[in-house]
């Protein structure tokens, strides 16, 4: 052991990022220019990485719509929900592996649930801290940046096929 207690990194992290996290990884940093920041949309395509020995490590892909969230990687897809509410978002997933578990939180498990407490910083990059609801003291730094919107359901739909065979 290298003599620091869990968690460690996250506070190099935290650092350079110029805030701190509260009780369970809720962000207290300053926001953007030292104003809180007002509440955007999750809604979207985002990509998901956490911080660990070498530096932010790109673990998948989450969709979010109406406080659903669902995404995957090459060995995992995951299920939850998410809530906005001043900033912060409170996010709960089960992820599900297919073929060899990866080890976090110290387990390898083929299904397991986490949470991610965070404050939005930008309005394309959230930063917060992911944990297993058991064990709240070994979280690791999680980064979702989006990466697209989802295609609006109300768009103008094609001629149908019966039509197009004439």
């Amino acid at each position: 052991m290298n003599g620091r207690r869990p968690g460690w990194h996250n506070q190099i992290v935290v650092r350079a990022l110029g805030g701190a996290f509260g009780k369970q990884g809720t962000w207290q940093g300053a926001g953007k220019q030292g104003k809180e920041r007002s509440l955007m949309s999750m809604t979207g395509i985002w990509s998901s990485e956490i911080f660990g020995l070498y530096g932010w490590e790109n673990t998948g892909v989450l969709i979010f719509e109406h406080g659903q969230a669902m995404g995957g990687g090459n060995h995992h897809y995951s299920e939850g929900s998410y809530k906005m509410s001043k900033g912060c978002l409170s996010l709960s997933l089960t992820f599900h592996y297919h073929g060899h578990p990866r080890t976090l939180f110290g387990e390898a498990k083929k299904e397991f649930s986490v949470m991610l407490e965070s404050k939005t910083l930008e309005d394309d990059v959230v930063i917060g801290s992911l944990f297993r609801p058991n064990r709240p003291d070994m979280a690791v730094t999680c980064r979702l940046k989006r990466r697209g919107k989802l295609p609006s359901s109300g768009r103008k739909r094609t001629r149908k096929c019966s039509k197009l065979r004439k």
